[in-house]
């Protein structure tokens, strides 16, 4: 199963990082005093007004000259993240490898257009700054490779998750293999995560943050460096220019937890399994679901069964569970899947094949089954053939049995840390039955095809006596031609081409 968890605050945690970065890399390209007070997305002016630079010092002396750094940031629509971005998941921070737990984020490309002002109070600072300007290639001198530093923090209720996932692993541990929350954390995180501790009313008394180095982002210059002029800002007797930059990275916004629907053979809490599903649609619509929902609608729908080959449905039970390592064989169809919660008492116990939960096998084929249960586990020996998986693959350590009465067991105990499932198939092809099994089939099959070429039939027949109530239509009558050429009628009197009778008067016969 898959969750996204939203990412917040991201604005001072990731954006006015990158653009101080990016702000101080421009500020060196172009030669700028490193202590030039700098203004970052807001109203530089405003900030002057108000005298001392902010309030950064205790005196009204007006800078010089200063840098107003602007940025906009916008989607890459046409990158393709916006109808894929499962494309763009990363998942580098939380890998619990024993249960099959990760964590990562799910990034979608960003543009950011950086507007960098430089303002001086000496008209001839900006004349020979522009002049500098012309003089070297910037496209290739600005076109310059940054190092992104920021964080995030991890949201309270992924936190939670990772501690409800504790719980239930140390449910099956001894007491002295049991891990605190800290502890847990720091044994399974990928990428360093930072512990801060807080006062405040929090379950944990400390929040996560995750921080990130991101490497070889380009920033590409948009202004034609060659015509650019210099500006006289009256309000406040100052000089400009303005440099326009272009960069584009991969932005954490969501956090995407991938996990199993049992944690070491217990099933996860009812919160994380839950999926809201689009409801049906009553009404005469023909179609199919949006592409982006279709998983989720089809969850949602109650369970419409196997429904034969040519659908290729294959049934997966619980219908949350994400299995989809089905065999690859051609010469057999798929059925289902159903995921097995271990028995403490008994390891050894399966399930029952008369038992199955949300699938049923029609009696004459269940007789079928059942007169030879050996052969279910031997491919091609029977029309049905059923695996043992765990943890995702074939288990072809621990031989499948099947009895009489429709159990199904193992032959060795079954490992309560791993995750097992049955697959149910069916042989397509009975050109690669076994003689025997297929003669079989035949005897316990016939009087099940006998019913259901009955209940054909009579649906037939149904259907012919509503379309004689709904279209009701006169018999066929059938014409003779006599000895004489004359049309007869089925009474045996002549007529017409149309039908009409002939009649003749007496006194013309």
């Amino acid at each position: 199963m898959k969750t996204k968890m939203m990412l917040y605050g991201l604005e001072s945690t990731i954006d006015n990082p990158i653009d101080i970065i990016l702000g101080d890399d421009i500020r060196r390209v172009l030669g700028i005093d490193k202590d030039t007070y700098t203004v970052y997305n807001t109203e530089a002016h405003d900030v002057l007004d108000r005298a001392g630079l902010g309030g950064s010092r205790n005196n009204n002396t007006i800078a010089s000259e200063y840098i107003h750094v602007e940025s906009k940031e916008e989607p890459e629509e046409d990158s393709g993240t916006m109808m894929h971005p499962e494309r763009y998941t990363d998942y580098n921070i939380f890998w619990d490898n024993e249960v099959g737990v990760r964590i990562g984020t799910l990034r979608y490309k960003r543009k950011k257009t950086i507007d960098f002002t430089y303002y001086s109070q000496s008209k001839a600072t900006i004349t020979a700054m522009i002049e500098k300007i012309r003089a070297f290639d910037i496209m290739n001198t600005a076109r310059k490779k940054h190092k992104l530093e920021y964080h995030f923090d991890v949201p309270v209720d992924a936190l939670h998750f990772i501690n409800h996932v504790r719980e239930l692993k140390n449910l099956r541990l001894p007491k002295e293999e049991q891990l605190d929350l800290p502890d847990y954390i720091n044994k399974w995180s990928i990428q360093k995560i930072s512990r801060n501790n807080t006062t405040a009313h929090t379950p944990y008394k400390f929040n996560l943050s995750v921080r990130e180095n991101v490497y070889d982002v380009y920033t590409i210059p948009t202004t034609d460096t060659y015509n650019i002029e210099k500006e006289e800002v009256d309000e406040v007797s100052y000089w400009k220019f303005t440099l326009t930059f272009d960069t584009w990275y991969q932005k954490p916004t969501m956090l995407i937890l991938d996990y199993p629907v049992l944690i070491w053979n217990t099933p996860i809490a009812a919160k994380y399994s839950k999926v809201a599903a689009r409801p049906k649609v009553r009404c005469p619509v023909q179609g199919t679901p949006d592409l982006m929902y279709r998983g989720l609608y089809s969850i949602g729908k109650a369970n419409a069964g196997y429904k034969g080959f040519g659908y290729q449905q294959r049934l997966v039970i619980p219908l949350v569970d994400d299995f989809d390592n089905f065999p690859n064989n051609n010469r057999y169809s798929n059925v289902c899947s159903m995921l097995i919660v271990v028995d403490d008492k008994n390891p050894y116990e399966v399930a029952n094949v008369k038992h199955l939960p949300h699938y049923e096998i029609k009696d004459g084929f269940l007789k079928y089954l059942l007169s030879e249960p050996s052969e279910v586990t031997v491919e091609y020996k029977n029309l049905f053939n059923i695996l043992l998986y765990r943890n995702g693959k074939p288990d072809y350590k621990n031989k499948l049995s099947l009895d009489k009465e429709g159990n199904l067991t193992t032959e060795f105990p079954m490992d309560i840390k791993s995750t097992y499932r049955i697959v149910i198939r069916i042989l397509r092809d009975l050109d690669y039955l076994d003689e025997k099994s297929l003669k079989r089939l035949h005897q316990y099959v016939q009087t099940e095809m006998l019913c259901i070429n009955k209940e054909r039939k009579e649906k037939l027949a149904e259907l012919e006596r509503k379309k004689l109530l709904d279209k009701p239509h006169r018999k066929i009558e059938h014409y003779y031609v006599d000895e004489f050429g004359n049309i007869l009628d089925p009474q045996g009197y002549v007529c017409y081409t149309d039908g009409t009778r002939v009649v003749v008067k007496a006194e013309q016969s």
